[in-house]
């Protein structure tokens, strides 16, 4: 899967930089715009705080050309052993309708999308998170050369160590759901 979705991105960006024609800016639920305007519908980290998610689905479907597809990139709802901690984590992050990817995947077909596939990169963002602790850490233990505000860089230090034992505690899943028109 890892290769695949890094093979998915350099072909996405290629794509969106050399070759796409329009752009529009809406909301999830109100996209402007004509039915079957564009080849694809992408998201990366923000469907996670629609509050409808099939009604989101919907127009997303609604804008995409047949034969086009729908990617997104998210935090889902994991199976943590502590059901309070994923309703705060929910509440924390202004998710309304925080689905596991096994529901989020229901709700792309129920929104009409086909060949709908989730792609589980948990694994990933859980080193992303480290990486970005340890480099975090690493100015802090600097002196801070940088000049950034010591109180955001300290509570930006302390959110990564919570995020990765989040991922632990399968508190959430990260990954790309994928379908076509």
């Amino acid at each position: 899967y890892r290769q695949i979705y890094t093979q998915m991105w350099s072909y996405i960006y290629v794509w969106i930089y050399d070759t796409c024609t329009s752009l529009c800016i809406g909301t999830y639920e109100s996209i402007p715009g004509d039915d079957n305007l564009y080849d694809m519908a992408f998201s990366q980290d923000a469907f996670v705080h629609a509050f409808s998610k099939v009604g989101t689905y919907k127009e997303a479907l609604r804008v995409v050309k047949p034969g086009g597809c729908l990617i997104f990139c998210d935090l889902m709802c994991g199976v943590s052993n502590d059901p309070q901690e994923l309703v705060t984590f929910a509440q924390t992050n202004m998710v309304k309708d925080w689905l596991s990817p096994e529901k989020n995947a229901d709700a792309v077909k129920a929104a009409g999308w086909v060949d709908v596939e989730y792609i589980d990169l948990t694994a990933d963002i859980k080193l992303s998170f480290q990486l970005m602790h340890k480099k975090v850490r690493s100015i802090i233990e600097a002196g801070n050369p940088t000049g950034i505000d010591m109180k955001l860089l300290t509570a930006y230090d302390t959110n990564l160590e919570n995020r990765v034992g989040q991922v632990d505690r399968g508190v959430f899943k990260w990954g790309c759901i994928v379908g076509k028109k």
